[in-house]
């Protein structure tokens, strides 16, 4: 079995040095674990970065002999690819995978402490076409299924997946590694390796992600203008009302800022009235699937035919995949922006009734959710 464990050095937080990123001693450690509980694990630490960003690999490294499991690292480096945002940085990784693997399973850190989107691992899961679970609270495998309890903003998912997948480790998954210096400067060069972006073939592209101005909450929700100008897509999420319903007023201040319309995405049957109110324009109801990598590819299919601006979805497990798978088929022309929206709502305008547009989605079912677990009821 080989693993593949995506580490990201940051500074440290005194600002004198730098260190491994808090998540990815924990992609660091449970990378090592399974490899050793499979007998026959191998893994490999990838970072991306500058020469100073080999000590991560060097404690990955040291991290696995100490457990007794084969393990290499890659670094990956170029001024090329200095200042990329979140997406072009999975590019890269992305490009690195497939040159140097096949990998059975890809782990990854749920947030990063110096850019704290959580992007890469659905990201990389729609650039590689592999399915993605996480934040991971707890993962082992049976045979070729891998098991994993995610974590969820109201409790816990549990869920299985056939390798090769990628998972996203979360802050209570394991204990984290971490080997002295002394320790980490032992590790031989010959056990690292530098990819270039030569190495890659490597053509940058430009992302527009982050490229979207957001205004300040609003006390109303606008007046509608109906169906016109460019589309602002907002990913309700099934079960969050007042989260759903702070995004759409949101958006709709946005939309009115380009002369544009509001755009609801859900897959609960819709109340037209009451989103109205919220302030969507237009309402597209997915059925058939409610797995996040089944909803993002009915968002992208129907987003190339349609003048989207740009599309809101929240900072929760559910609103990062979809965002962030939907944006590498978007090709990165879009942006894709996850917010944590305050507990306040604007006021909402005049009901009305609003268009409902279907499409039915036929699941790819390589994610198979088992149960869902309220946080009160896992007490």
């Amino acid at each position: 079995m080989r693993i593949a464990a995506l580490v990201q050095q940051v500074p440290a937080h005194d600002g004198a040095e730098s260190e491994m990123e808090a998540t990815s001693r924990r992609v660091a450690a449970q990378a090592v674990e399974l490899a050793a509980a499979v007998g026959d694990g191998e893994c490999t630490a990838i970072t991306v970065g500058t020469e100073r960003a080999e000590d991560v690999l060097r404690e990955t490294i040291a991290w696995a002999s100490s457990c007794s499991v084969m393990a290499d690292g890659i670094l990956v480096s170029d001024p090329a690819f200095e200042e990329l945002d979140t997406l072009g940085i999975a590019r890269v990784l992305a490009a690195t995978i497939e040159r140097e693997g096949p990998y059975d399973l890809i782990l990854v850190g749920d947030h990063s402490s110096d850019h704290d989107d959580g992007a890469i691992g659905p990201h990389l899961a729609e650039l590689l076409d592999l399915p993605f679970l996480g934040p991971a609270r707890f993962l082992s495998m049976q045979g070729h299924v891998l098991h994993v309890r995610c974590e969820r903003d109201e409790g816990f998912m549990q869920a299985t997946v056939s390798l090769p997948a990628i998972v996203s480790c979360g802050m209570d998954l394991i204990p984290p590694c971490e080997i002295p210096a002394s320790v980490r400067t032992t590790v031989v060069a010959e056990r690292m390796r530098t990819v270039a972006a030569a190495d890659l073939g490597w053509k940058a592209e430009r992302d527009a992600l982050a490229a979207l101005a957001i205004p300040a909450p609003t006390t109303s929700v606008p007046a509608s203008r109906g169906v016109v100008g460019p589309a602002v897509v907002v990913v309700a999420e099934l079960g969050h009302e007042n989260r759903t319903r702070a995004l759409i007023g949101l958006s709709a201040a946005l939309a009115a800022q380009m002369d544009g319309h509001v755009v609801a995405l859900t897959t609960d049957t819709p109340d037209a009235s009451v989103l109205g109110s919220w302030g969507a324009d237009e309402i597209v109801a997915i059925t058939g699937a409610i797995i996040e990598e089944d909803v993002a590819r009915a968002l992208a299919d129907w987003g190339q035919d349609t003048g989207v601006a740009a599309v809101m979805a929240s900072t929760s497990p559910w609103g990062r995949e979809i965002s962030g798978r939907s944006a590498v088929r978007l090709s990165g022309e879009i942006p894709h922006l996850t917010i944590r929206p305050g507990p306040d709502v604007p006021e909402p305008r005049a009901p009305a009734e609003v268009a409902v547009r279907t499409i039915n989605v036929r699941p790819r079912r390589r994610v198979r959710v088992a149960s869902r677990t309220h946080r009160e009821l896992a007490r």
